[in-house]
């Protein structure tokens, strides 16, 4: 599904044959790991497709044996075979989990039965809700027995469609889908450098061309599974291009294979996921029938128009890095299929509704109160939606359904400051945040309808755009009597693993996080300092003002926190440091004074430039409490304020911008940083900060390779040996853009504490509980 040479010979008009579909297979595998030989990869081919004579066969065996390799089935009911649930996780990244689902399903399809009867038998059950399917684990199984269900304490509401579900609103309305990724691709950069990336085709407009073939084919499979009066062939490409190119768009489309399990449309049938899947069985099977090269041909076709959908939809295992996630957020291919919250709701619960017991949902809030609550309510609607039909068992599923529960986490967006201010850095984002953070206080303290059901606050998004210092002012600005609890994503992404560390402790001691407030992903904290050396080679590049943030950030630790290990480096720290300010701010400035300068970039810089009071409350932006926090906080005729300010003006932030070569281990080497790291820890357990970790997220924009590297269990090796570590709670990210569910997430570390020789089953079982227990008693309830 993720051959590009393919899909574009299909829109030729050119057939693909079996050994084209294998010499790609070959240059698709070769960009997984540029370090295997073709002569490894050709052997590799020829035995999968050592079965496989033609094209319709690559579908009615090769499919089906894949499927085979991930996939159990037990009466009727498919799960994920034991030991194989993170390599079905990655798997996921190249097929959609709903055609894995048919290839399964397939098999069981016996001559003369049924279609509806086995859809309602057989395909309903596995994917009303979602088709990510999950292995079988008794100890996962037991917390939802006895709880009544898992906590997910970090998911973002947006991003969290899955792909096959997305799909079916795309081909209802490929016009649609045009114009909302059109806006996306016209405004922003990252969106063409993801077009360009993953495919030689693509635009907005060639994309609804191939959304329109792919509609105009599930007419011709159709056709060829329920022919009218005698059976013909499917038309050539050359004539199905050309009429979809001549013809009119359908405004009143519907799933052809719908007729087959609802012929009445007595009403708007809600699984389509599930009819998709029929549609591929019934292909399948008569494929399987017949040996229709045509037809296989056009089948291969659709899939590669639903695989680079794929693509755009789900982090893949070779992007790595936040800025390739960032290119999915901000792409607008849910924007259309997430304008409503009740599918949503469903799918993270699961097939039968017992996935969650505690749902913590992030959205980002808007600056206009009008807006805000009109967003918060279609929440809350969509999820009073969902619970009533729960609760009137329209959907009815095999076990009894417990109540959930929903709080939400308002999460401010870091945003890159492109409008340059002369005296204020990020000053548009400043202004949106004041905006947002008195919508949230209005909203709440103005009406008890959503006082309890707004519990968090939270600032998400790439850190290479915004530190942690310019949403401290909006974090005060919103009262712990508002909102009483506190997370902030950092330690994510970085250009030095020290600054992810340094995010980790400005976000932490800027905004004011206290005793069970959390970290979200805190990657910095766990990641190998050898393999991230390792991966940046002897030398790296790195703005160098952030380079001199580090090191007056380490001689801080070192200082503040007696690190004697690491105090013989203080006298290079500080030779650096001198010579770095003398390159950025002009002058023989004392460490000192930037020390504390630093330390004071947590007030508000609009507010702080005023010269007195009554100016600064004339301001649209004043607000009391800051320039009160100001006025206890600061001199405004000390060295530091000036260094401070500083900071903030243009001249020096350009200086400041930009870039300079840096040995990787020059002051401090892979074990020092290792040290840094367990400090950093150890002062977020004595603070009482939680860890969200989130498996795959932390995976797929880490630099992990796969879960075998994966730094949760670093954490867990490190506690062994002694060291304080935080609690750590669980949560799923992006479940559409990361192809997971809550469950799954807790299965991935199951499976991999499974697969470590010194881990016994009474410690996985312990760590196990311990993640579950975590996050019952640190919830935003």
């Amino acid at each position: 599904m993720n051959d590009e040479e393919s899909l574009e010979s299909y829109l030729h008009a050119k057939d693909v044959d079996l050994a084209g579909i294998k010499r790609r297979l070959v240059k698709s595998a070769r960009k997984t790991d540029y370090r295997i030989t073709d002569s490894h990869l050709l052997l590799q081919v020829e035995m999968a497709f050592s079965k496989i004579e033609s094209v319709p066969e690559v579908f009615t065996k090769g499919l089906p044996l894949i499927s085979d390799q991930f996939i159990g089935e037990d009466n009727k009911r498919l799960f994920v075979l034991n030991d194989m649930q993170t390599s079905y996780q990655e798997l996921l990244t190249y097929l959609t989990p709903l055609v894995l689902q048919a290839g399964k399903l397939f098999t069981s399809l016996k001559p003369g039965d049924d279609p509806k009867t086995f859809f309602h038998d057989f395909i309903l059950p596995n994917n009303r809700y979602t088709a990510i399917l999950s292995e079988r684990i008794p100890k996962i199984n037991s917390y939802i027995e006895n709880d009544g269900g898992l906590y997910d304490l970090h998911i973002h509401l947006n991003g969290s469609l899955e792909t096959d579900t997305v799909w079916q609103d795309f081909l209802a309305d490929p016009d649609y889908v045009r114009r909302e990724i059109k806006k996306a691709f016209d405004k922003k950069e990252k969106v063409k450098q993801q077009f360009e990336q993953e495919s030689t085709l693509f635009e907005p407009q060639k994309y609804q061309r191939l959304l329109r073939i792919a509609q105009h084919l599930r007419e011709v499979f159709y056709n060829s599974v329920y022919p009218r009066g005698k059976s013909q062939p499917p038309p050539k490409l050359t004539y199905l291009i050309q009429e979809v190119d001549n013809g009119k768009t359908n405004y009143d489309y519907r799933h052809p294979f719908l007729y087959v399990i609802d012929e009445d449309q007595s009403e708007k049938f809600v699984h389509l996921p599930s009819v998709e899947c029929l549609m591929y069985i019934l292909i399948l099977d008569k494929l399987k029938e017949r040996g229709d090269e045509t037809l296989a041909g056009l089948f291969h076709f659709y899939l590669l128009i639903l695989g680079l959908t794929n693509r755009f939809l789900v982090q893949q295992v070779h992007q790595h890095g936040f800025e390739q996630f960032q290119k999915i957020t901000v792409n607008s291919f849910r924007q259309a299929s997430e304008k409503t919250y009740f599918r949503r709701f469903f799918q993270f619960h699961g097939n039968n509704l017992c996935h969650l017991k505690f749902l913590e949902g992030r959205f980002a809030p808007k600056k206009d109160g009008t807006e805000l609550l009109k967003m918060t309510s279609e929440i809350f609607s969509g999820w009073e939606s969902f619970q009533n039909e729960v609760i009137n068992q329209k959907y009815k599923v095999p076990k009894p359904i417990t109540e959930s529960t929903l709080k939400l986490i308002a999460h401010y967006i870091k945003e890159a400051d492109r409008d340059l201010d002369e005296y204020i850095r990020h000053k548009s984002l400043r202004g949106r945040l004041v905006g947002e953070s008195r919508a949230i206080s209005n909203l709440l303290e103005g009406s008890g309808k959503f006082k309890d059901k707004l519990t968090g606050l939270d600032a998400a998004s790439s850190e290479f755009d915004t530190p942690p210092e310019v949403f401290a002012p909006a974090f005060r600005m919103v009262k712990k009597s508002t909102i009483p609890k506190r997370t902030f994503h950092a330690g994510e992404d970085f250009y030095h693993l020290i600054s992810g560390l340094r995010a980790i402790f400005e976000a932490i001691t800027f905004c004011g996080l206290e005793e069970n407030d959390r970290i979200g992903h805190a990657t910095a904290t766990g990641i190998s300092a050898s393999e991230w050396c390792n991966l940046l080679g002897k030398k790296m590049l790195i703005p160098q003002g952030e380079y001199l943030d580090n090191l007056v950030f380490c001689r801080y630790l070192i200082n503040s926190k007696q690190l004697t290990t690491l105090l013989p480096a203080i006298k290079k720290i500080e030779t650096e440091i001198l010579d770095l300010l003398l390159k950025i701010y002009g002058k023989n400035h004392s460490i000192d004074d930037y020390e504390a300068s630093w330390l004071m970039r947590d007030i508000c810089p609009v507010h702080a430039n005023y010269d007195n009071y009554l100016q600064a409350s004339q301001s649209k932006h004043f607000n009391q409490n800051e320039w009160d926090y100001i006025e206890s906080k600061t001199d405004r005729k000390s060295t530091a304020f000036l260094l401070f300010q500083k900071y903030h003006e243009l001249p020096y932030r350009k200086k400041y911008e930009m870039i300079t070569e840096i040995e990787t281990e020059g002051i401090f080497d892979r074990d020092k940083i290792t040290k840094l790291q367990l400090d950093i820890l150890k002062m977020m357990c004595e603070k009482g900060i939680i860890i969200e970790t989130l498996p795959t997220s932390n995976v797929r924009i880490g630099i992990h390779k796969d879960f075998s590297t994966y730094h949760f269990f670093r954490w867990i090796q490190w506690e062994r040996e002694g060291y304080p570590i935080p609690k750590i709670v669980l949560g799923s990210d992006d479940t559409g853009i990361f192809a997971t569910n809550i469950y799954n997430e807790y299965a991935n570390i199951y499976g991999h504490l499974n697969e470590q020789k010194h881990c016994t089953e009474a410690d996985r079982d312990q760590i196990m509980d311990k993640l579950y227990k975590n996050s019952q008693q640190f919830k935003f309830s």
